[in-house]
């Protein structure tokens, strides 16, 4: 074999490693799973970029199907329903700002955290009812689907409040 159809042989075979690859993540985007450690609901210039006025509506069906693409659409509803619990994230001490882990990675440990403040969440009680909610889903969607992902364990980030909005402070890992 020539060096030029070894190279093609492993070019093929690279991309079907990442095409066999893409298709899980392309599961995990559809659930509304970012890669992002924090989801918050300010822009990056720390202004508020959404505002949830629409009432809290319950979720009617909170159980999962086996079909992949009704189990996404009832995550992205819990997901949507505690972005409204969040209202906005203004607040006047680091220790008004609180982080929850929500979701379940395939390999343990959180999908990611909420950043909210005391003083903008809605209640507090319903946001940790489905965050609760969401991670038990979440484990089952994993299992059901036979999900996998990268394992990496997510640090809680340290807060901070810049501007009267609290913004996670980048954690250096070493």
């Amino acid at each position: 074999m020539t060096r030029a159809h070894l190279s093609a042989l492993l070019s093929a075979l690279c991309i079907t490693v990442l095409a066999a690859c893409s298709d899980r993540t392309d599961t995990a985007q559809e659930r509304d799973i970012s890669d992002e450690q924090v989801t918050q609901e300010t822009s990056p210039s720390g202004e508020n970029s959404r505002v949830y006025d629409e009432p809290v509506r319950e979720t009617e069906n909170t159980s999962l199907t086996g079909d992949m693409e009704q189990d996404s659409a009832v995550m992205q509803q819990l997901l949507r329903q505690m972005r409204m619990q969040l209202g906005t994230a203004s607040a006047d001490h680091p220790e008004q700002c609180k982080l929850l882990p929500i979701g379940e990675k395939p390999c343990g440990g959180p999908e990611r955290f909420l950043l909210y403040s005391e003083q903008g969440v809605r209640d507090e009680a319903q946001l940790i009812k489905l965050a609760e909610q969401y991670t038990d889903l979440s484990r089952e969607f994993n299992r059901i689907h036979q999900m996998v992902s990268d394992c990496q364990v997510l640090v809680q980030p340290a807060v901070t409040v810049r501007d009267g909005v609290c913004m996670p402070i980048e954690t250096a890992i070493y």
